[in-house]
């Protein structure tokens, strides 16, 4: 109404115009003569008038009191970000800026991830081209749609097929049924190096990404959700992780309302006061699923969408029952196995990837880190330091590893030396490959 009354204001203006005005004249009135200097004329100057200035008088002194400074909390002081864990800033979850502020989830650009990629262990990479060479291995085999093709990535190659170096040991295919997971996650690469659809070299990138993402969006919220496929929950969570991480820095309107709605089936999906599965409220809970949904919540929350406390209450308790009384997490129940796949059983050594998921997710759902199950569970992660070997390859433990050792600070100097050990020297190089890694270990 108020955009048609100003309409129909500014109509009748041009309708009915201006009165008819006779001629303006303008009269000047001439400026009197200027008198030619004479020096022997005295000339009257203007007398300055003296300013009287007030007597000197007491006043009364000030009293100076010491400002009163509002408590804001702080991260623990073991907390390698020192971030406020229950802010919903974007700047205490991510970082920002070219400057490299840290944020709870890392530092995407900071002084010290230069450092740790300038180190050379393998004698193969050095400085930034670590990172920015898998994200052009992630941006040449992106999909003309934008999304990344789980099982037809290879159509993508540009000077013959990528092939691992182990080709017996996998098929390089993974399942159409994950693009939408797939997506999301090389969404997060882009965005944990500070791009997004709006900034940054990898904008173009990340722009198609996100048309792709929400195109996959069902008008009940899900995000690639299939009913009764394990495979659904992980699509819906990691992508879901992604639009809110895009929306919380960039403040793009036109990705708030289809997060909340990601985030809406999220919570619509959870077990009653307690965590995840694969289903919607289907009774059953596991690690797994549940790790991924609060990282989703979390970034919403950090975003500023609506996340009711209760979504983080659920899920501290599910990994409260899920953890024995050594600190040690299961999958379904107290200290049992972590999540693997069925074809891999008994093959690789047996790592705490569940015992990573809660200590992280304890934390980010406002668990101090002072507390008993989340310093026992470091220590046993911390125990268990990745290695490039034979039995230990587990890209997913190692993912929750390291986002769990970085709120760590006495356990993340260690972490981070093996990780560099292990990752560093397998990035490969020459040719379509250069930037990936082979697709090894136990999830393969």
């Amino acid at each position: 109404l108020a955009h048609a009354a100003l309409l129909l204001i500014l109509t009748m203006i041009v309708i009915t115009g201006a009165p008819a005005e006779k001629e303006a004249k303008i009269i000047v009135k001439p400026a009197p003569p200027i008198k030619p200097y004479d020096p022997e004329v005295e000339q009257a100057l203007k007398e300055t008038p003296e300013i009287k200035l007030p007597e000197n008088e007491e006043v009364a002194p000030v009293e100076l009191v010491d400002p009163v400074i509002d408590e804001i909390p702080q991260g623990e002081p073991d907390n390698a970000s020192n971030k406020d864990m229950k802010s919903d800033q974007a700047a205490d979850a991510m970082g920002v800026g070219a400057t490299g502020a840290a944020g709870r989830f890392g530092d995407p650009r900071s002084k010290r991830r230069e450092a740790w990629i300038g180190r050379d262990p393998g004698g193969s990479r050095k400085k930034t081209t670590v990172i920015r060479a898998a994200l052009q291995w992630l941006k040449r085999h992106q999909s003309s749609n934008g999304g990344w093709d789980a099982d037809g990535w290879q159509g993508q190659c540009q000077s013959g097929a990528c092939q691992g170096k182990q080709p017996e040991r996998c098929t390089e295919q993974g399942g159409a049924v994950c693009d939408v997971g797939v997506t999301g996650l090389a969404t997060l690469a882009f965005t944990g190096d500070g791009h997004t659809h709006r900034s940054g070299e990898f904008k173009d990138v990340v722009h198609k990404a996100r048309r792709w993402l929400l195109r996959q969006q069902h008008s009940d919220g899900s995000l690639g959700f299939h009913e009764g496929h394990h495979a659904g929950a992980y699509n819906h969570a990691i992508a879901t992780m992604a639009l809110c991480e895009l929306y919380g820095v960039t403040r793009d309107f036109t990705l708030k309302r289809p997060a909340q709605k990601a985030v809406d089936f999220t919570l619509k999906s959870q077990n009653p006061n307690l965590g995840w599965r694969y289903g919607i409220k289907d009774s059953h809970n596991d690690t797994s699923v549940t790790g991924w949904q609060v990282l989703a919540l979390k970034a919403a929350r950090t975003a500023g969408l609506d996340v009711p406390d209760a979504a983080f209450a659920g899920a501290q308790r599910w990994f409260q029952r899920a953890t024995n009384t050594e600190g040690r997490t299961g999958y379904l129940s107290p200290g049992s196995g972590s999540s693997m796949l069925a074809a891999n059983d008994g093959k690789f050594d047996a790592v705490p990837c569940m015992t990573a998921v809660a200590v992280v997710c304890r934390i980010f759902t406002g668990e101090r880190l002072s507390s008993e199950a989340v310093r026992s569970g470091a220590k046993i992660v911390a125990d268990s330091p990745p290695a490039w070997s034979g039995r230990k390859l587990n890209f997913y433990y190692w993912y929750y590893g390291t986002y769990a050792m970085y709120q760590v600070a006495r356990h993340w100097k260690g972490w981070e030396k093996d990780m560099l050990a292990a990752v560093m020297p397998h990035q490969r190089d020459k040719g379509c490959v250069d930037g990936s890694w082979d697709p090894v270990g136990e999830w393969c």
